[in-house]
This record gives structure tokens, C-alpha cells and sequence, in this order.
């Protein structure tokens, strides 16, 4: 058998150019009868590799390259697996380097060699380095210690340094077959074709790391050039094939098993099933629409697939876990994608869409036809996620569970960036190129830029660094170390080094655990609600009140998931939902494709009358109107017409969205004769088949819809029926984000509340209600973090400040000059009673030695202040933005002296008295020729037009030099919209 050893993958991350399947195919095709892959400290490439082999009827031998602390040297060597106790220890190895993050030392090697190869790696091995540096009694010693300690050790000769070849390499193998120790071919393989070299060398220096010494060629090599390269010593491709023989390990997909929950002496399928009718029993006390009987009938359905299927302890680990949650007080979502069309999952508690309700299919979830894995994905608040993964560590133990890794790949834009920065380009210089590329106006006569398009067409799509799944997480009654290959990860747990779609081809049930920031908002919007009112539960809300849809209607939905893009507010505008219903379809449609048929939708749901497309499928398409909005009703209507089963529907629908002409003509057939044996024409059968065709891609899953509706609702409920705890909470959970914080912010004013700055004595790290007003945060203050927050609120404590000097002197090691500075300009330290002004005058520490024999260390004191657009300057630089200090500054402080509320909040009533400024007077003369005006006036959030009648005109004429008004206004209805007509007008000179 020909071969070499040393090759490597992309999988040596930073280090290689040559993806799996390339490499395979490429041993393959270069004449090798095996193909072997030792990738730097890692397996990541394994399950592929095995994959590729057996595609390309070539033999793969697995392995690691080690590096080895050998008494005080460090030195690599090349350990590929055997047979099965080799792999073993190979897991063994593997797991001591990834899982405790460090380097094997030589006598953990010797101990875990059974069943290994292993072989001396050439330029990193001690032994070549001694023999290089004229150290041959050393050399010697070492090998035989090596020899005398690992069975079978092999020495690697590797010729494609020349140096090596011809420094090195005599001695190594007269030394080892003195030894007595088999020498093997070794050729690192780090890219394809020898002019790939210089490609190679910057994605090295991507890494960081810069050729210390010229490796030579490690190009893919043939089999007639590595005959030549090694002609000298011809006997090392027998010694390989010998090797390559002896290897026996096959890989075989590891026998999987969910660990056990206790099931009270039950077997897990009955336990199942008496947890999943108790819970059913539960759900429909509390009424339903539909019979009883259906629901019973869907459930024994599901309990049969679902133990056919051997998934009764996945479903029990899912019911346990998100009991626990539900017990702690942890929101747990209605569900997510397909598993909320399961009534099992439903009567268990895992999801909160009733799937009879809805009309959901199950088997759009779980395919008795197909061999699918159960996908339930599980959403908690994004604060609290953590709890209830910690809860299944726990429970389970860390060698039974593990999070999934990723790996993020070079993308054409990221490609050229860190190629450039590897010739000193500057970000400008970057951006030029970049833009070069994409308007097509790059010069590739320069040698330079087209050195660096070709290197990063080369290395696109190759692995830069791993990453971690956002949620999946995978469970095993094995010890997971035992059966893959793991690596530490960022939780407390360890990672796999196969990444999720090697996982699911091997059979591991994958558990998705999401963070999500809108149950968190809903979550904590909830119980400030129940601060004030304690019977508030969020489970009770109707599907039914007026205000939420009115609110939709508006459009009014900043902030609400799913509903904030302007095109979706839009799109409530037109649509104007009066029912659950109509937000089940919004998502549904909302999308590329879909969103066509969105003005059609909104007119026939208002009334405009539309063609059916057939009688048998009214009942299916009449809910929306005769457009198909979701993948279930292509089964439903495959399922009426043509006699499909449900899973047979399934299938047609993933096979038509596939859009293989060859599969879809076989469909057709099949749809027109099953159709053909419930009396329908072949005529009517095909027209019915093209429309679903048609309509295949714009279907979505309805469960997936429902289950977001339902997110929705709930915080457009929230929104609309307790706005300021909505926004209170929706603001903390954005602080950093300048732009939705002051959009958020400018709403919270506009619909009548105050706001006020972050009082030292009183603000925390998050937005707190006062009454009609809301408390801005500390951390929105420029330069304050979380962490310098909690600092201070654990130095603050419940001991106010005193006075100025109290609070310089008590946060002296928690808040530097330019917090300070800051919080000044941010109006936090206004209630010391003196001006900014004042304040940063005094705002060192220095006298604060001094301040246990003064009264004051106030020793400047301004009583003017800064002028209002100095004001607004600082405070921009304390907050990014105004908040307080702005034109209407003034209008606010009178406003406030003279009680009286904001433009916002007195247009709700009949007859208000307002301070406001006039930005535009539209002057027109009447028919008894006498002047009159629409008069726009304006406070910090809303703008309004007042009609001015003759009669107070001309007085206002005589006073409209002045900065601010009073006007008393008396609110009339024309036209179906509110007017404004003033009564009274007085100026304020300010």
C-alpha cells in the first residue's frame, strides 16, 4: 500500500490550505492506496475524513501531531490509531491535551501507546535537532531511550528541507537502524502545488506566527515525486505499507443512548405516557375548543411515533429540565419551530401552543416516513439560560454532556483585511481595496494586489478560529470522552471538536438552549408590573384586548420582537390585525418572497372579493384568503386532494422546495395518481400540483409562526397596557445601544413621561419608575461601566452622600476625574444643590485631606452658570446625546414651576393649558377679509397645529417676538381627526 504520513488539513488551523475532502480526493487521485491525517493537537477533521475515504475507496489512517515535553526539551511526534484500544488512548491523548489545556508529557505517551503508531515528526523532533546540531551522542541516547520505552516507536524521515535531507537525514536513519527502529516516509502536506507556497506563508502570518526556518516544500506530493524525493532510501514506502496494513480501526457510529431521568419503576415509554395524559388532562380542565376526543385520539397517535422511534427519554429530559425552570421562576418561551405542532410536548408543559387549536401537524415535527431527529428548541430568558443548563450538568454530570463547536470561516471582505494587515496596510488603504474589488476598477497588473486577491480567493471558507453553538447542547448516557473527541469550551462543561452536522449524521440528539433577550424583557416587565399590582399574571392575558390591536394597528411597535423594522409597521399599518390570527399570518408573510402577496392578503382580509382556487380546498385556503402563507397547508391540501398521509405530505413538501426537475416530475406523477384514486382528473390533479409548485417557497412553518405570535402579543400586551414598565425595562435591556436608547427615550416622552437624570443618592444600574417619571441609569453615563456601577452601589450601600465633598471623599476608589467629570455634565449630582459649574470647579480631590478641619472644601463657587449651549455641548459628551439640556430647556423648567404637563399628554383631553414654543404661523385671510392663522407650536417631543381666529390674531401678532406662549386650547373633532382651536394665548419673556 503507498502512502505517506503527515499530512495534514485545514484543520491545523492557520497552518494548512487543503480542505478534507480535497485532501482525500487528492491522495486518491496522486495514486496513494492510503491516505493518513494528523492535524496539529486536534480531531476536528476526523468524522469527515472517514467520510471522504469511504466515498473515495481509499484507506484513512487517523492520528494527531503532539507536541511532548521530554525531560527538558519539547518535542513532536506524529500518533495515529491502530485499532480499537488505539483509538482509546488516541480520546485519551486527545482529551489531556484539549480538556486540561496543555502539553502530553512523555511518560502519559508511553503509557496510553497501545495501540498506536507512533512516529518521530522530523524538524520538531529533539532527536533531528540534536543530530543538526552536531549533538550525535545525545541523538543517540535519546532514541534508544525512546526505542527501549514505546514498543513500536518509528522514526519519521522527512526530506523536504534540503538542509534536512542532507544534514540530517543520513545520520537519523543510520541511527535508526542501528536502533533497530522502523523508518517511515513523512511529508508535512500543508498545500497543493508548490507555487501555493507564498500563500501559505501569509496565512501563517495571519496567525501571528513568521517562518522561523524554511520547511521546504510541503506541497501535495504524487506518487512518482515522492518515489523520487525518497529514492535514496526506497525501502521507507515498504516499511508504510507494512504499517498502513497493520491498521485495522474502522470507524463505527458510537451506540448512542440519552441518559435516564427516574421514572419511578416505570419503563421510560410508559412513564411517558402517563406524564403526557395527566398533562393533557390538566390543559383541557381549563377548556377547549375542539372534542376531547380528538385530542385524545392525536395523542395516542404522537405517543406511537415518538416510541417507535425509541425518543421517550428525549422527550422526559426535555419535561424535566423546563419543569425545573417553570419551578425557579424562570420563563421558559411557547416554543419554537416545528416541536410546537407536537400535543405530547404541549401536554407536558414544554410548549404553550395548543397544536389541535392551530391546526398543526405533527408530522411536519416528527416524520414517521423519514428518519428525522426531534429538534425542540427551548428559549429562556437570556439572563437566566444559564441556570437551567448548570441544572442538566448537574443532574447528568460533565462526561455527559457538552456544547457543540463552530468554526468561522474567512470570508472574502475579512480574507483581505488580514492579508493586508500582513503587508502594514492601513485600515484607509483597506477600504480602498476592498472598494476596488467590488466597484471591479482594481489594477491587477500590480503585483501586490493581485498577490493578495489570490491569496484570499485561496483561503475563503477556510477554518480562521472555532467558535461555540449559540445553543446547542448535546446529552449521552456514555461518557462523552470515551466515544468523541472533546475540547474546552466557554461554560463549565466540555465542547465537542465535531461540529453539529457531524453530529446529527452520527445520531446525537441535539438540544438547542436560547438566550433570549425579549423573554428577559417580557420577564422582568412582568414582575415590575407586579411591584404595583400582584395578581398580574401574564398566562391570563386574552388574545382578545382592543388596546393591543389598536396599538398594532398603528404601527406603534418599537420594541416589540418581530415588529420594529419600519417595513413590518408598514405592513401592520396595511394588514390593521383585529384578530390573533392576523399576526400569525404578518410573521408568516413578512418575508423575501412572501411579502408580494402581502397587498393582496391585507385587501381580501378586508373584503375584496377574490377566484377561489378549487371547492375541495376551501376549508384549507379560505383562513388566508386564498394564498398559501404556511408549509402545513401544502400538506393539508396534498392530504384532501390527493389522499397523502400527513408524513406522505411531508415528504412531498421538502421534496418540491427542493426544485429538482427530475424529483419533481416524479412527484407529479405520484400526486396525480393517488389524486386519480379519489375520483379527481388528471386535468384538475396537475393544475392543483403547479400550484402548490408555485407556491412551495413562500409557505412558512406555522407552528414556527404561532409560537413567535405569541412572543409577540405578549409584549405588544405589555406595551400597550403598562408602557411605562414596558419601557422602563426595554431601555435597560439597551443601554449601550445609543441609537434604540434614544429612540426609546424620545417615545417614553411623547407619550407624557418625565424623564430624570441618574440622582447619586438614588439611581442603580437600570431604569427605575418614580411616579409618572422615569430614572435614567448610571451606565448610561458615558465612561461608567456595569462593573464601576457595582462598585459604587456597594460603596453607596444604604448611606446616602451627604453633600459634595462626602461623595468625593467616599468614592475616591471607585469614580476617576473624568467619571466625575461626567456625571457632572449627566445632571447626577445636581441634588448637591450647586451649579455644574460649581461643581467642576471643585471636582479634585486635593483638599479632601483638608476636609476634617474645614466646613466646605468648596472653594469656588459660580452663582452663574454655563451658558444653555454650553450645556447641551457637555452634556452631549456625557450621555452622547440631550436629554435635558436642549432649546426647550427653559420651556421644561416652567413647565414644571407652574404644573403644568407636556403637549403629549394634554392633547388626550377636551380643553388643556400648555407651554410651548411657535415654530410656524400659516397666515390666510378670511372672506370678510380679516386675518387668521394655523399656528404650529411645539414642546421637546410633539407638534401640533392650533387655529388662531381673529379674534386673538392680532393680539398675538403683538407678542409674537417672545420665546415661549401659554396657550389655553379647546380640542373639536372634523373629519374623523382631532383639531386644535386656541382660546387664550400669553407670552412668556424668558
Amino acid at each position: 500500500m503507498f502512502g505517506v504520513f503527515y499530512t495534514q488539513s485545514e484543520y491545523s488551523l492557520l497552518n494548512n490550505l487543503i480542505p478534507v475532502s480535497k485532501l482525500v480526493k487528492l491522495a486518491k487521485e496522486k495514486g496513494y492506496d492510503f491516505v493518513s491525517l494528523a492535524d496539529n493537537n486536534n480531531l476536528y477533521g476526523m468524522y469527515e475524513f472517514f467520510k471522504e475515504a469511504k466515498k473515495n475507496d481509499i484507506k484513512p489512517i487517523i492520528g494527531m501531531k503532539i507536541d511532548v515535553n521530554f525531560e527538558v526539551f519539547k518535542t513532536g511526534f506524529l500518533i495515529y490509531v491502530e485499532n480499537d484500544i488505539g483509538y482509546s488512548n488516541l480520546l485519551k491523548i486527545s482529551s489531556i491535551i484539549n480538556l486540561e489545556s496543555r502539553d502530553i508529557e512523555y511518560e502519559e505517551l508511553v503509557k496510553y501507546q497501545e495501540g498506536l503508531i507512533i512516529i518521530t515528526s522530523g524538524l520538531d523532533s529533539i532527536i533531528d535537532q540534536k543530530i543538526s546540531n552536531n549533538d550525535l551522542p545525545e541523538a543517540y541516547r535519546i532514541l534508544r531511550k525512546i526505542k527501549k520505552d514505546i514498543n513500536d516507536i518509528n522514526v519519521g524521515l522527512l526530506l523536504s528541507n534540503f538542509n534536512h535531507e542532507i544534514m540530517v537525514a543520513p545520520t537519523l536513519v543510520r541511527m535508526a537502524l542501528e536502533a533497530e527502529a522502523t523508518i517511515l516516509p513523512i511529508q508535512k502536506t500543508s498545500y497543493e502545488e508548490a507555487n501555493d507556497k507564498n500563500h501559505y506563508l501569509t496565512l501563517k502570518k495571519i496567525s501571528g506566527k513568521n517562518e522561523e526556518i524554511d520547511e521546504g516544500d510541503l506541497s501535495f506530493l504524487n506518487k512518482e515525486e515522492l518515489t523520487y524525493r525518497f529514492s535514496d532510501y526506497p525501502f521507507v514506502f515498504k516499511n508504510a505499507s507494512i504499517i498502513a496494513k497493520s491498521v485495522t480501526y474502522e470507524f463505527k457510529l458510537p451506540k448512542l443512548k440519552l441518559p435516564k431521568i427516574d421514572t419511578k419503576g416505570m419503563s421510560s415509554d410508559k412513564y411517558l405516557e402517563k406524564l403526557a395524559y395527566e398533562g393533557l388532562e390538566k390543559r383541557l380542565a381549563n377548556g377547549h375548543e375542539k372534542p376531547k376526543e380528538e385530542y385524545l385520539e392525536r395523542l395516542k397517535y404522537e405517543l406511537k411515533v415518538i416510541n417507535n422511534l425509541n425518543y421517550p427519554d428525549y422527550f422526559l429530559i426535555i419535561q424535566d429540565f423546563v419543569r425545573y425552570a417553570k419551578n425557579q421562576g424562570i420563563l421558559v418561551g411557547p416554543g419554537r419551530g416545528s416541536g410546537a405542532s407536537s400535543l405530547v410536548a404541549y401536554s407536558l408543559n414544554i410548549t404553550e401552543v395548543d397544536p389541535i387549536k392551530y391546526n398543526l401537524l405533527f408530522e411536519r415535527f416528527l416524520n414517521p416516513a423519514r428518519l428525522s431527529m426531534p429538534d425542540i428548541d427551548l428559549d429562556f430568558p437570556d439572563d437566566r439560560r444559564d441556570e437551567v443548563i448548570e441544572y442538566v450538568r448537574d443532574k447528568y454530570g460533565n462526561e455527559h454532556i457538552a456544547s457543540i463547536i463552530t468554526f468561522d470561516t474567512f470570508q472574502s471582505n475579512s480574507s483581505i483585511r488580514d492579508i493586508a494587515r500582513t503587508k502594514n496596510y492601513s485600515v484607509g488603504q483597506t477600504n480602498q481595496l476592498i472598494e476596488g474589488l467590488r466597484r471591479g476598477t482594481l489594477d491587477f497588473k500590480d503585483p501586490e494586489i493581485k498577490e493578495i486577491i489570490d491569496t484570499s480567493n485561496i483561503i475563503i471558507n477556510l477554518p480562521r478560529h472555532t467558535g461555540t453553538h449559540p445553543a446547542g447542547i448535546i446529552l449521552s448516557s456514555e461518557n462523552l470522552s470515551k466515544i468523541i473527541p472533546l475540547q474546552n469550551g466557554p461554560q463549565s462543561f466540555p465542547q465537542t471538536q465535531w461540529n453539529m452536522t457531524h453530529l446529527e449524521e452520527l445520531g446525537f440528539l441535539k438540544i438547542d438552549f436560547l438566550g433570549i433577550k425579549n423573554l428577559t424583557i417580557i420577564d422582568d416587565t412582568v414582575k415590575l408590573i407586579q411591584t404595583r399590582d400582584p395578581k398580574f399574571k401574564l398566562e391570563e392575558i386574552g388574545l382578545d384586548c382592543k388596546k393591543t390591536y389598536e396599538l398594532l394597528q398603528k404601527g406603534d411597535t418599537n420594541g416589540v420582537f418581530q415588529l420594529e423594522q419600519p417595513g413590518m409597521q408598514q405592513t401592520l399599518r396595511l394588514i390593521s390585525p383585529t384578530k390573533f390570527e392576523d399576526i400569525v399570518a404578518t410573521l408568516a408573510l413578512y418575508r423575501p418572497g412572501p411579502m408580494a402577496n402581502i397587498p393582496t392578503y391585507a385587501e381580501r382580509l378586508k373584503g375584496k372579493p377574490y377566484d377561489k382556487v378549487n371547492p375541495i380546498l376551501d376549508e384549507i385556503l379560505d383562513p388566508t384568503y386564498g394564498v398559501i402563507v404556511y408549509q402545513e397547508q401544502i400538506m393539508q391540501i396534498a392530504n384532501k386532494f390527493a389522499g397523502y398521509s400527513y408524513a406522505e405530505a411531508d415528504l412531498l413538501r421538502r421534496s418540491i422546495t427542493r426544485k429538482d426537475f427530475k424529483t419533481l416530475k416524479e412527484d407529479e406523477v405520484h400526486f396525480v395518481e393517488s389524486a386519480a384514486k379519489l375520483g379527481r382528473s388528471k386535468k384538475l390533479s396537475k393544475e392543483i400540483y403547479d400550484y402548490i409548485v408555485k407556491f412551495a417557497d413562500y409557505g412558512f412553518n406555522r407552528a414556527h409562526s404561532v409560537s413567535y405570535a405569541t412572543v409577540t402579543y405578549q409584549m405588544a400586551y405589555l406595551k400597550a397596557n403598562y408602557f411605562q414598565e414596558f419601557a422602563a425595562v426595554l431601555l435597560s435591556n439597551n443601554i449601550g445601544n445609543e441609537s434604540l436608547t434614544k429612540k426609546y427615550l424620545d417615545e417614553l416622552l411623547a407619550n407624557g413621561y418625565e424623564l430624570l437624570p441618574p440622582e447619586i443618592n438614588v439611581a442603580t444600574n437600570v431604569y427605575q419608575i418614580f411616579g409618572n417619571a422615569v430614572m435614567l441609569p448610571l451606565t448610561l453615563v458615558k465612561s461608567i461601566g456595569r462593573e464601576t456601577v457595582r462598585k459604587f452601589l456597594e460603596t453607596r450601600g444604604d448611606e446616602k452622600f451627604k453633600d459634595y465633598n462626602d461623595f468625593l471623599l467616599r468614592t475616591q476608589g471607585v469614580f476617576g476625574d473624568r467619571n466625575i467629570e461626567n456625571l457632572i455634565y449627566a445632571s447626577a449630582l445636581d441634588e448637591f444643590g450647586l451649579n455644574k459649574k460649581t461643581l467642576k470647579a471643585n471636582q479634585s480631590r486635593e483638599n479632601l485631606m483638608y476636609a476634617a478641619y474645614l466646613s466646605s472644601v468648596i472653594t469656588q463657587k459660580y452663582e452663574e452658570e454655563y451658558h444653555i449651549s454650553e450645556l447641551m455641548e457637555l452634556e452631549r459628551q456625557a450621555y452622547g446625546f440631550n436629554i435635558f439640556q436642549n432649546e426647550f430647556s427653559e420651556l421644561i423648567n416652567l413647565r414644571k414651576k407652574h404644573k403644568l404637563v407636556p403637549l403629549a399628554e394634554s392633547i388626550k383631553r377636551s380643553e388643556f393649558v400648555v407651554i410651548a414654543k411657535v415654530t410656524n404661523i400659516k397666515e390666510i385671510t378670511t372672506k370678510t377679509n380679516q386675518k387668521m392663522a394655523f399656528v404650529e407650536i411645539q414642546d421637546e417631543t410633539t407638534k401640533i397645529d392650533v387655529t388662531v381666529f381673529t379674534r386673538l390674531y392680532q393680539p398675538f401678532l403683538e407678542i409674537r417676538d417672545s420665546n415661549v406662549f401659554v396657550f389655553k386650547v379647546k380640542k373639536n373633532k372634523y373629519q374623523n381627526r382631532d383639531t386644535f382651536v386656541a382660546e387664550e394665548i400669553k407670552a412668556f419673556d424668558i
